[in-house]
């Protein structure tokens, strides 16, 4: 099965959870160990609390899975949305 693209947006929770900086250790740890080829770019919107990282899965629950094992995710403190991304226009190539 070939891969497909997934939007990956985060959004930190609406818990009242304290930040815990080890937690956003892990996270960032997290997301510098997945493979190359699976997490293609990622990054916060500037002035906001909310961020986006492109994916590549096989389906979308593998996009999910992904996601949820993200420790920001596992502890509460982001909300997640997963959409498949058709690319219409791809210039990197």
């Amino acid at each position: 099965m070939q891969d497909r693209c997934f939007v990956w947006l985060n959004r930190k929770s609406d818990k009242d959870i304290a930040f815990d900086k080890d937690i956003v250790d892990r996270h960032v740890a997290y997301l510098k160990s997945l493979p190359k080829d699976v997490l293609i770019a990622g990054g916060e919107f500037k002035d906001s609390i909310k961020g986006m990282l492109i994916l590549k899965a096989h389906s979308k629950q593998e996009a999910i899975d992904i996601a949820s094992d993200d420790p920001l995710v596992k502890a509460g403190m982001l909300d997640i949305e997963i959409y498949e991304w058709n690319i219409l226009i791809d210039n990197s190539r």
